[in-house]
């Protein structure tokens, strides 16, 4: 098993209905892009970081670890 795979099998949202989890994510990227503007994307990331992390049942020092190569990527 993947490693990233192991941690979605464990996460507390994998319950949540996957439209709710579509309608959410495509939302919040037309909010960012209709937007255009650097507090709202920042906020978005650290809302769905949260939501991962804390409400999703990962280790915020694991779920960083994950996310260290994403983060990379934006700050480039």
């Amino acid at each position: 098993m993947i490693g990233t795979d192991k941690y979605s099998y464990q996460s507390r949202l994998k319950t949540v209905d996957p439209t709710a989890k579509i309608v959410l994510t495509a939302s919040s990227m037309v909010l960012c892009l209709g937007t255009n503007g650097i507090a709202v994307s920042i906020f978005t990331i650290v809302f769905f970081c949260a939501v991962s992390a804390l409400w999703g049942g990962t280790a915020v020092n694991t779920f960083l670890r994950l996310m260290r190569a994403p983060l990379f990527f934006l700050l480039v």
